[in-house]
């Protein structure tokens, strides 16, 4: 919709173009602006989502343009943005009359009945645009798939790109669109496919490779998006998001070395990174490498004081090497700078539990379970200096209390029945250990670090020599 006027002016034209418009508003001084100027002053302001500033420049536009259907359709194009539907379809009725073979005065059409949610109406108004399109049918076809993509009616945007595609097979506008509809729908493996049919045709597009990278990083195929950013960065070295996301899937798939080695890569373009620094130091910190690990650390730290995953990646490193107390001061000033951080402080729970500082652990871990309910381990191992305090009442009064958000946990499952088996409530505990063994049959182990042999009924008993 936008290519006649975008055409007459090359980009650095355009800024030029606003500068004078902008100057002429501060000095109060009119001066003469030709329709094409005004339709990429108003563009301009919609592209920088200062629809304030368009209907302005609309207005003064008519004042010396009355008569100009192409500001019509900007009026209109305006009133969709500020999703005024209804306003829009009464002035394009009556620029239908006038200009019925225009075919953005359908496209327009239909982006209000989209709006309205009347879709038959609205892939009539399409179809029309398409039918009086001529040679242009591309275009229309491509601002159709925006018009519906735009209002999330991505199935439609199939329909229409899918019937492109058999006119343009080898227009990579109408495969990224469909590509990226898919992947909204959910459909990945349809969006895979159509970069995949996008690349077969050009293999040296970095964009395609790149989302695909990202594709198959969301179904955890790890080696096919390490591959896919591989491809990215050979094809441009300078590709610095490429290198970063082939270092978060190497550390998401365990491959900690090969994900240094692309953070490095990362480093060596963009070098004022913090994070990507802690990145490493987890790196390092899981190949137990702790001395890199908190360099890398320590080098997030001079670059940007408040990183609190630095502090944390050092306390984390003190915490291994037994180094309690400098851990705890690293936690704490992690926690200082992220206060609502769960994990911060289950963490510091653990450390204090190390240290046998039973109530500031506990504090730590409610602290934990208040900003996460959902962090299981806080709540077994409060439960556990419950436990060993000989408050076993207490210690299931807290798993109960916390199962309702854990109980798909089969370790924490396993760990409500052996309290209860150890505290001769075997009928309950019956309930915990059969939902526990039905998503990990190997852990039921841990009842027996409670549990005397004479409390563990035979309906328990019979389960486990099934294994055997």
């Amino acid at each position: 919709m936008r290519e006649e006027s975008e055409s007459y002016f090359e980009e650095n034209e355009i800024e030029e173009l606003i500068v004078r418009y902008e100057e002429m508003l501060i000095s109060n001084n009119v001066q003469y602006f030709d329709v094409f100027e005004f339709e990429n002053i108003v563009e301009y302001y919609i592209d920088n989502f200062e629809l304030n500033k368009a209907l302005k420049a609309i207005h003064i536009a008519f004042q010396l343009h009355p008569n100009s259907i192409n500001l019509l359709l900007k009026k209109c194009q305006l009133l969709l943005e500020d999703e005024l539907p209804y306003e829009a379809i009464k002035i394009l009725e009556q620029i239908q009359k006038i200009e019925k073979n225009n075919y953005e005065v359908y496209l327009l059409h239909g982006h209000a009945f989209c709006l309205l949610n009347r879709i038959i109406d609205a892939e009539i108004k399409f179809n029309y645009a398409i039918n009086i399109s001529l040679d242009e049918a591309d275009e229309v076809y491509i601002n159709i798939a925006s018009i519906l993509m735009r209002t999330e009616k991505y199935s439609l945007a199939i329909k229409y790109l899918e019937k492109a595609i058999l006119l343009y097979p080898k227009n990579f506008d109408f495969l990224y669109e469909i590509a990226s509809c898919y992947e909204q729908l959910g459909d990945i493996n349809n969006s895979i496919k159509y970069y995949n049919y996008l690349l077969d045709i050009e293999p040296y597009t970095e964009n395609a490779w790149f989302n695909l990278g990202l594709l198959y990083e969301k179904i955890g195929k790890y080696d096919k998006s390490i591959e896919a950013y591989e491809f990215v960065t050979a094809i441009n070295e300078n590709y610095s998001i490429a290198y970063l996301n082939k270092g978060n899937v190497n550390l998401n798939a365990g491959n900690y070395k090969a994900a240094i080695k692309s953070y490095k890569e990362y480093i060596s373009i963009n070098d004022d990174c913090p994070e990507i620094y802690c990145y490493i130091g987890e790196c390092y910190e899981k190949l137990a490498e702790y001395k890199y690990a908190k360099e890398y650390y320590q080098k997030a730290i001079n670059f940007d004081h408040t990183i609190s995953d630095a502090w944390f990646g050092l306390g984390i490193v003190e915490m291994y090497l037994d180094n309690h107390f400098k851990s705890i001061e690293y936690i704490k000033k992690a926690i200082q700078i992220e206060n609502n951080n769960s994990d911060y402080w289950y963490s510091l729970g653990k450390v204090k539990l190390k240290l046998e500082l039973f109530n500031e652990s506990k504090n730590a871990f409610l602290k934990a379970i208040e900003l996460d309910v959902y962090d299981y381990e806080s709540w077994m191992l409060l439960a556990e200096i419950f436990w060993n305090e000989e408050n076993a009442d207490k210690a299931i009064t807290v798993l109960l209390e916390g199962y309702k958000y854990n109980n798909s946990i089969a370790e924490y499952n396993y760990k409500l029945a052996a309290y209860l088996l150890a505290t001769n409530q075997a009928k309950n505990a019956i309930k915990y250990f059969k939902t526990a063994y039905k998503d990990d049959k190997g852990g039921y182990e841990i009842i027996f670090n409670y549990a005397k042999e004479n409390q563990i009924p035979l309906e328990i008993k019979s389960i486990i020599k099934k294994l055997f």
